[in-house]
């Protein structure tokens, strides 16, 4: 870690100590526009922590606005990871925000050329979809599209975990993916994302007997 990024860190981690949350958060907002990508990175992760906490509305309200404003010119993969990390943070302690975090997710999960931000975020959706299964109901196509297709086995991995995941919540909406779990279950050529698969499989089998 850098002399920038520790001083970052800790001017903020100062901040929540003294109970002045909304200096913690205005700092690190302010970070998201700093030109090296590391700090942005930090900006993003702590934010994403904080906001899991209970704050007031407003405070909470800013940094949802800034970090999805953020995230759209964000040109950097491992900033947009950690991106969708805090999303996924973000949305299971706020699940009022989730419609609002699911287009920017699916947006990297279908068009970002960083692997790890398309895992983050495909595994966010799942996250987001156990406890708002309705609003991630359209993006179940994309998500069986990317576990078959996607170059990168970690994110054919999460893809998989995202639709055991929902799957335990709407099964007899996944049931039609069953096959594509299935196919990748036997063929796919990475061990972990053959497992996943199966994991799915037997989360949704068991919704579906309950």
């Amino acid at each position: 870690m850098s002399k920038d990024e520790q001083n970052l860190v800790k001017q903020a981690i100062e901040f929540v100590a003294e109970g002045n949350t909304q200096e913690a958060i205005a700092c690190l907002i302010e970070a998201l526009n700093n030109d090296d990508w590391s700090i942005r990175s930090y900006a993003a992760q702590i934010l994403g922590e904080i906001g899991k906490v209970s704050l007031d509305e407003k405070l909470f309200r800013k940094i949802i606005d800034r970090m999805l404003e953020a995230i759209k010119i964000e040109k950097d993969g491992w900033v947009r990871e950690a991106f969708t990390k805090s999303f996924g943070k973000l949305g299971q302690n706020h699940p009022e925000v989730i419609q609002e975090l699911l287009p920017p997710l699916l947006s990297v999960l279908m068009e970002d050329d960083h692997d790890g931000a398309r895992g983050s975020a495909v595994k966010a959706i799942g996250d987001l979809g156990r406890i708002r299964p309705e609003h991630v109901e359209k993006s179940l196509p994309d998500l069986a599209e990317k576990l078959e297709s996607d170059e990168s086995w970690l994110v054919r991995y999460y893809s998989a975990y995202a639709l055991g995941e929902i799957g335990k919540t709407i099964p007899e909406k996944i049931e039609t993916y069953l096959e594509t779990l299935t196919r990748v279950n036997e063929n796919d050529v990475d061990n972990g994302v053959q497992d996943a698969a199966r994991d799915a499989l037997e989360k949704i089998k068991t919704a579906l007997n309950q």
